[in-house]
Protein backbone atom coordinates (compact mmCIF):
# COMPACT_ATOMS: atom_id res chain seq x y z
CA UNK A 1 0.00 0.00 0.00
CA UNK A 2 1.02 3.35 -1.05
CA UNK A 3 1.97 5.70 1.84
CA UNK A 4 0.15 8.86 2.45
CA UNK A 5 3.62 10.38 2.73
CA UNK A 6 4.88 9.06 -0.79
CA UNK A 7 1.18 9.80 -2.33
CA UNK A 8 1.13 13.23 -1.27
CA UNK A 9 4.17 14.04 -2.41
CA UNK A 10 3.52 12.71 -5.96
CA UNK A 11 0.15 14.83 -6.05
CA UNK A 12 2.92 17.61 -5.03
CA UNK A 13 4.99 16.94 -7.12
CA UNK A 14 2.78 16.68 -10.14
CA UNK A 15 0.89 19.95 -8.90
CA UNK A 16 4.11 22.02 -9.04
CA UNK A 17 5.48 20.57 -12.36
CA UNK A 18 1.64 20.74 -14.05
CA UNK A 19 1.20 24.23 -12.57
CA UNK A 20 4.98 25.50 -13.95
CA UNK A 21 4.15 24.25 -17.45
CA UNK A 22 0.80 25.35 -17.72
CA UNK A 23 -0.57 27.84 -15.29
CA UNK A 24 -4.54 27.51 -15.80
CA UNK A 25 -4.24 23.55 -14.95
CA UNK A 26 -7.20 22.95 -12.64
CA UNK A 27 -7.12 20.03 -10.52
CA UNK A 28 -10.65 18.53 -8.76
CA UNK A 29 -11.59 16.00 -6.56
CA UNK A 30 -14.40 13.40 -6.91
CA UNK A 31 -15.43 11.26 -3.75
CA UNK A 32 -15.44 7.68 -5.39
CA UNK A 33 -17.19 5.82 -2.41
CA UNK A 34 -20.00 7.83 -2.77
CA UNK A 35 -20.75 7.51 -6.53
CA UNK A 36 -19.50 3.56 -6.23
CA UNK A 37 -23.08 1.75 -6.41
CA UNK A 38 -24.06 4.10 -9.34
CA UNK A 39 -21.04 3.52 -11.00
CA UNK A 40 -21.62 0.24 -11.16
CA UNK A 41 -24.66 -0.11 -12.22
CA UNK A 42 -23.84 1.20 -14.80
CA UNK A 43 -20.63 -1.30 -15.33
CA UNK A 44 -23.10 -3.90 -14.89
CA UNK A 45 -24.99 -2.61 -17.58
CA UNK A 46 -22.63 -3.41 -20.31
CA UNK A 47 -22.82 -7.13 -21.35
CA UNK A 48 -19.36 -7.64 -21.30
CA UNK A 49 -19.33 -7.10 -17.32
CA UNK A 50 -22.30 -9.81 -16.80
CA UNK A 51 -20.07 -12.34 -15.94
CA UNK A 52 -18.22 -10.15 -13.16
CA UNK A 53 -21.63 -9.26 -12.03
CA UNK A 54 -22.56 -12.24 -11.09
CA UNK A 55 -19.61 -12.87 -9.14
CA UNK A 56 -19.96 -9.43 -7.46
CA UNK A 57 -23.45 -10.83 -6.70
CA UNK A 58 -22.42 -14.25 -5.78
CA UNK A 59 -19.54 -12.57 -3.24
CA UNK A 60 -21.90 -10.64 -1.23
CA UNK A 61 -24.19 -13.05 -0.81
CA UNK A 62 -20.95 -14.97 0.55
CA UNK A 63 -19.72 -12.02 2.63
CA UNK A 64 -23.12 -11.79 4.40
CA UNK A 65 -23.35 -15.75 5.22
CA UNK A 66 -19.84 -14.93 6.73
CA UNK A 67 -20.74 -12.10 8.50
CA UNK A 68 -23.58 -14.32 9.88
CA UNK A 69 -21.77 -17.29 10.91
CA UNK A 70 -18.69 -15.04 12.89
CA UNK A 71 -21.61 -13.17 14.62
CA UNK A 72 -22.87 -16.41 15.52
CA UNK A 73 -19.17 -17.86 16.63
CA UNK A 74 -18.86 -14.47 18.92
CA UNK A 75 -21.94 -15.03 20.84
CA UNK A 76 -21.50 -19.48 20.94
CA UNK A 77 -19.19 -19.10 24.31
CA UNK A 78 -16.66 -21.08 23.08
CA UNK A 79 -12.82 -20.71 24.51
CA UNK A 80 -10.43 -18.69 22.17
CA UNK A 81 -9.07 -21.44 20.67
CA UNK A 82 -11.95 -22.83 19.00
CA UNK A 83 -13.19 -19.55 17.93
CA UNK A 84 -9.71 -19.29 16.29
CA UNK A 85 -9.72 -22.74 14.33
CA UNK A 86 -13.74 -22.01 13.43
CA UNK A 87 -12.59 -18.22 12.08
CA UNK A 88 -10.35 -19.73 9.98
CA UNK A 89 -12.81 -22.70 8.69
CA UNK A 90 -15.07 -19.57 8.20
CA UNK A 91 -12.70 -17.71 6.00
CA UNK A 92 -12.08 -20.90 3.65
CA UNK A 93 -15.10 -22.10 3.43
CA UNK A 94 -16.57 -18.68 2.27
CA UNK A 95 -13.62 -17.28 -0.17
CA UNK A 96 -12.73 -14.49 1.34
CA UNK A 97 -9.01 -14.48 0.01
CA UNK A 98 -10.79 -14.91 -3.60
CA UNK A 99 -13.10 -12.25 -2.33
CA UNK A 100 -10.09 -9.59 -2.34
CA UNK A 101 -9.14 -10.31 -5.98
CA UNK A 102 -12.52 -10.07 -7.04
CA UNK A 103 -12.96 -6.48 -5.21
CA UNK A 104 -9.74 -5.40 -7.23
CA UNK A 105 -11.52 -6.23 -10.44
CA UNK A 106 -14.36 -4.60 -9.67
CA UNK A 107 -12.46 -1.24 -8.69
CA UNK A 108 -10.69 -0.84 -11.19
CA UNK A 109 -13.77 -1.31 -13.61
CA UNK A 110 -15.46 1.33 -11.27
CA UNK A 111 -12.30 3.67 -11.77
CA UNK A 112 -12.52 2.82 -15.94
CA UNK A 113 -16.19 3.85 -15.53
CA UNK A 114 -15.72 6.93 -13.66
CA UNK A 115 -12.43 8.46 -16.05
CA UNK A 116 -14.80 7.91 -19.02
CA UNK A 117 -17.25 9.81 -17.10
CA UNK A 118 -14.99 12.67 -16.28
CA UNK A 119 -13.55 12.40 -19.76
CA UNK A 120 -17.28 13.32 -21.41
CA UNK A 121 -18.25 15.83 -18.45
CA UNK A 122 -15.20 17.91 -18.51
CA UNK A 123 -13.69 17.51 -21.63
CA UNK A 124 -10.09 17.91 -20.32
CA UNK A 125 -11.21 20.83 -18.23
CA UNK A 126 -9.14 19.06 -15.30
CA UNK A 127 -5.38 18.10 -15.48
CA UNK A 128 -5.56 16.10 -12.20
CA UNK A 129 -8.89 14.44 -10.49
CA UNK A 130 -8.06 13.30 -7.04
CA UNK A 131 -10.28 10.82 -5.15
CA UNK A 132 -11.20 12.70 -1.80
CA UNK A 133 -10.85 9.53 0.38
CA UNK A 134 -6.67 9.15 -0.61
CA UNK A 135 -6.71 13.45 -0.88
CA UNK A 136 -6.20 13.13 3.35
CA UNK A 137 -2.49 14.02 2.89
CA UNK A 138 -2.75 17.11 1.14
CA UNK A 139 -3.19 19.47 3.84
CA UNK A 140 -2.30 22.83 2.18
CA UNK A 141 -2.67 24.28 -1.28
CA UNK A 142 -2.60 27.90 -2.91
CA UNK A 143 -5.59 26.07 -5.25
CA UNK A 144 -8.98 25.68 -4.87
CA UNK A 145 -9.74 21.81 -5.35
CA UNK A 146 -13.60 22.03 -6.50
CA UNK A 147 -15.20 18.94 -5.43
CA UNK A 148 -17.09 17.59 -9.28
CA UNK A 149 -19.01 14.47 -7.30
CA UNK A 150 -22.44 16.03 -7.31
CA UNK A 151 -21.43 16.19 -11.57
CA UNK A 152 -20.97 13.00 -11.78
CA UNK A 153 -23.76 11.88 -9.46
CA UNK A 154 -26.14 13.94 -11.54
CA UNK A 155 -24.47 12.72 -15.03
CA UNK A 156 -24.66 8.94 -13.70
CA UNK A 157 -29.04 9.39 -12.55
CA UNK A 158 -29.44 11.40 -15.68
CA UNK A 159 -28.02 8.44 -17.86
CA UNK A 160 -29.81 5.47 -15.28
CA UNK A 161 -32.72 7.58 -15.85
CA UNK A 162 -32.73 7.27 -19.65
CA UNK A 163 -32.03 4.20 -19.94
CA UNK A 164 -35.29 3.27 -18.18
CA UNK A 165 -37.34 4.78 -20.11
Amino acid sequence: MISRFFLSLCVFSFLVSTSLAEPEAKVASVNLRDLQPLLLDLAFADEKNEELQKKYLASKASQEKMQKAMQKLMLSGEGEGAKSAKWSDIMQDEGGMERMGMDKQIANVVRAELIGIIEDIFEKKYVLVIDINYADPILYTEIVIPDVTANVRQYLLKQAAGKEK
